[in-house]
């Protein structure tokens, strides 16, 4: 495996792996909501190794970037600008690769046209207008009373501007479903804070990105047991983008973490090999 560096890039800690051999491409990975560049290091270490330059962006107030004081009042467009001043630095066409929030920052870039964009690729990816948040289908009242206890928690904290911060029994139920329990609560203890602002804005749909006249390869992963991102709601996005779709049994929001993640890599080598020439 590659060995996994760090550098500063516009004030923000970058992880970055070269391959030992003339680069493929390049790719930039963008993590979700709480997260960090620690979400890709597998998929980083398996395509250094089969020849692409990887980069992981830490977005601002998430570590080990330095804790901010008005995280909560950060909006979506302020992680987009931070990827599009990586993604400038770094001078490349690049390969976007964004997971759940960094999904929809993805597209967002794609859709600007501003950058030199070879393809496309999100996973567990949050909506972008005109597609709904959608809830799990089977969910009983027990469900949705502690849906609206968490929606009043979140207001209030909008409204003090506090960050949301992660709940280890939410995180074994929506996100970590399919990691081994032994090691659900250390992804858990990873996880960072997150602005109460973002997460409001992908409910209500800020982000207008219509990718669908988009003239570039991209492709949608999903797992069929995720319950933060719906395999409903992926396949709406997939269609909404006329994107390929490829779907996963036994796998949930973390794709990249899961057992079983390097099938999911090779598949996304073997289709950057039919799709993107170098």
């Amino acid at each position: 495996m590659a060995e996994i560096k760090h550098q500063l890039i516009k004030d923000l800690i970058v992880e970055y792996s070269e391959c030992s051999q003339p680069a493929k491409g390049t790719i930039i990975f963008v993590h979700g909501a709480g997260g960090g560049s620690w979400c890709w290091h597998d998929f980083m270490g398996f395509f250094s190794a089969n020849g692409y330059n990887c980069y992981a962006i830490n977005l601002r107030g998430h570590k080990p970037n330095p804790d901010l004081d008005n995280l909560g009042v950060l909006s979506i467009r302020d992680y987009v600008t931070d990827v599009e001043l990586v993604i400038s630095a770094i001078d490349k066409e690049v390969i976007l690769f964004g997971h759940s929030m960094g999904g929809l920052i993805s597209q967002e870039i794609a859709f600007s046209g501003k950058f030199n964009i070879s393809s496309l690729i999100i996973t567990g990816s949050a909506p972008p207008a005109g597609i709904k948040m959608e809830a799990p289908k089977q969910a009983g009242i027990g469900y949705k009373i502690k849906a609206f206890a968490v929606g009043l928690g979140m207001l209030y904290k909008i409204i003090r501007k506090d960050p949301l911060r992660p709940v280890l029994r939410a995180t074994r139920h929506y996100v970590a479903n399919c990691i081994p329990e032994d090691k659900q609560e250390e992804l858990h203890n990873k996880l960072v804070p997150e602005s109460s602002k973002v997460s409001i804005e992908v409910l209500k749909g800020e982000i207008k990105a219509d990718l669908s006249k988009v003239d570039i390869p991209k492709l949608a992963l999903a797992g069929k047991e995720d319950m933060m991102s719906l395999i409903s709601m992926q396949r709406k996005i997939a269609e909404f983008h006329n994107m390929e779709l490829k779907e996963y049994d036994n796998h949930a929001h973390m794709l990249m973490l899961e057992p079983g993640w390097n099938k999911v890599a090779k598949d996304v080598y073997l289709w950057l090999q039919e799709k993107v020439k170098p």
